[in-house]
């Protein structure tokens, strides 16, 4: 038998303040004792390339201990949410006095040799194609090993390498990242005579991480940062060859109880970045502190979705390529091709989501394609949303800048495990309105 259970007790914090508080309580049950079920015995079936102690260390239910119909819901959007199986069902199985809990996986395609074509800054004008192999689950415990490049707008090639389980007991995870990349300067300041012009950029870090329980996670990143302009201007680059090279260090916080991180439904995100740039090698010495808060909050049959995000730079001189903008990966829906730029911005979106279509799989067979790349999972959902951004540079008043507001409607097409397509009908404060095509999830 399946009930309905009520959650209270979960904290929402949404900063009204640069440094609020952001952290809120795990799921606390309701004085109604909702109907539990002792499990004596998981299993994992499906898993034919994943080692199962993956699967097992994303669930909150383990044996020996008592599961509800809404923890085993959470649990599966959990799973679902690594990006490495189609689909996922989680079935109880009664064994005399308790319940045996067999986790049902379908993997999905895990080798990508495919062409890239790709949006930059979120903007159909900036399109990129190339060529890119992607390995997954190189040996069962979630891996990712990615080399690529693209041609078209900001040119780029790079390789990169993520182990979420480096050692088992410590939970620690490792990531490696090489890039180089010509991009499109985006500051309005470093821009001369209606003159534009690319910066030659190359980066290469290394992050260690440790995982702390199901949501917490703590990363130490180090990495050499090059950045190159055709010709000098003050604000270009902070040294006069028009060559910045620094060494830089930062600190990562993750806090994240989503049940479906590509589309969630319930839980809580904080992330916090501190990063410095220059550790004395050179003249480059500035500081980037970054804070995002989002939270989700069930009401059946709806969903709302909160986020605060800010961003700061701060230093004795700040080169113009570290600036914050509104108008690339940060966008007003409303104002969505307006252009805003600062060292400090403040972000807030609000979202009303109704899912009228969820957990459709859809199948489809091909001959010489494997079934794992022919198997989706489909979601539609209508939202209504306001988006609204305050940006400005270190010797302005924050308090006389202005907010930069839009809201609308739109619809949501969510493949799991794999991309989104939103269709947006935004409007300003003057009601003028747009039409926003997007691959990405709002937040």
């Amino acid at each position: 038998m399946r009930v309905d259970i009520k959650y209270i007790g979960i904290l929402l914090l949404i900063s009204n303040c640069l440094y609020g508080q952001v952290f809120d309580s795990l799921l606390n049950i309701d004085n109604n004792i909702p109907v539990s079920y002792y499990i004596s015995d998981i299993k994992v079936i499906g898993n034919a390339i994943t080692n199962e102690k993956v699967i097992l260390r994303e669930m909150q239910i383990k044996a020996g201990s008592f599961a509800t119909d809404e923890l085993i819901k959470y649990d599966e959007s959990r799973i679902l949410s690594l990006g490495l199986f189609s689909q996922v069902n989680l079935l109880l199985v009664p064994i005399d006095t308790s319940y045996q809990l067999v986790v049902l996986v379908q993997e999905a395609w895990y080798i990508w040799p495919i062409p890239i074509f790709a949006i930059r800054d979120r903007d159909w004008k900036k399109l990129s194609y190339g060529l890119g192999l992607t390995i997954r689950n190189l040996t069962g415990m979630n891996e990712t090993l990615f080399i690529g490049g693209a041609l078209g707008y900001d040119p780029w090639v790079t390789m990169g390498y993520t182990h979420p389980w480096v050692h088992e007991k410590l939970h620690l995870t490792l990531q490696g990242k090489t890039s180089f990349f010509a991009r499109k300067n985006k500051s309005q300041r470093s821009i001369i005579n209606s003159t534009n012009y690319d910066e030659d950029v190359f980066f290469s870090e290394i992050n260690v991480g440790k995982r702390f329980g199901l949501f917490h996670e703590l990363n130490v990143t180090a990495g050499y940062h090059y950045v190159k302009v055709p010709e000098y201007s003050p604000g270009r680059t902070i040294t006069t060859s028009g060559i910045d090279r620094n060494v830089y260090a930062a600190v990562k916080y993750k806090y994240d109880s989503r049940d479906l991180n590509v589309y969630p439904n319930d839980g809580t995100y904080f992330g916090f970045l501190y990063q410095k740039q220059g550790l004395g090698e050179s003249k480059i010495n500035y500081h980037i502190t970054a804070f995002d808060l989002r939270k989700y909050i069930s009401v059946e049959p709806f969903i709302i979705g909160l986020r605060n995000a800010v961003r700061s730079v701060f230093g004795s001189e700040i080169p113009n390529y570290a600036n914050g903008f509104i108008g690339f990966d940060e966008r007003i829906r409303g104002r969505y091709y307006d252009y805003f730029e600062g060292h400090t911005s403040i972000i807030t979106n609000v979202e009303l989501r109704y899912p009228f279509l969820k957990n459709q799989i859809v199948e489809f067979d091909l001959p010489l394609i494997p079934k794992e790349l022919l198997t989706y999972n489909i979601l539609l959902d209508i939202h209504f949303f306001f988006d609204g951004g305050l940006i400005w540079f270190n010797e302005q008043n924050w308090k006389k800048q202005k907010l930069v507001k839009g809201f609308g409607t739109g619809l949501s097409l969510v493949i799991l495990p794999y991309k989104t397509l939103r269709l947006d009908f935004g409007m300003d404060e003057k009601l003028t309105p747009q039409v926003i095509l997007d691959i990405s999830n709002a937040f």
